[in-house]
């Protein structure tokens, strides 16, 4: 969602078996490849914790240069 106009930048719905943190990566690609102007501006990212896993947060700041404020689950 972006911030200043808060509308949705990126979503993909799917059936409530699809994992969230497996989604968030194909989300980012493709919003990546539609609109890089807003993947690569962005500055942080927020989600609940169903997006959280270390990958996800590594593949955030080292792959797009996004603070990703998303708790981790520790299961």
């Amino acid at each position: 969602m972006d911030a200043d106009y808060e509308l949705p930048i990126a979503f993909d719905p799917t059936r409530a078996n699809v994992s969230d943190t497996a989604m968030l990566s194909p989300m980012m690609e493709s919003l990546e490849e539609n609109h890089p102007e807003i993947a690569y501006a962005a500055e942080d990212l927020s989600a609940d914790r169903g997006y959280g896993s270390e990958e996800n947060n590594r593949k955030l700041f080292d792959g797009y240069g996004v603070k990703p404020i998303i708790v981790i689950r520790h299961m």
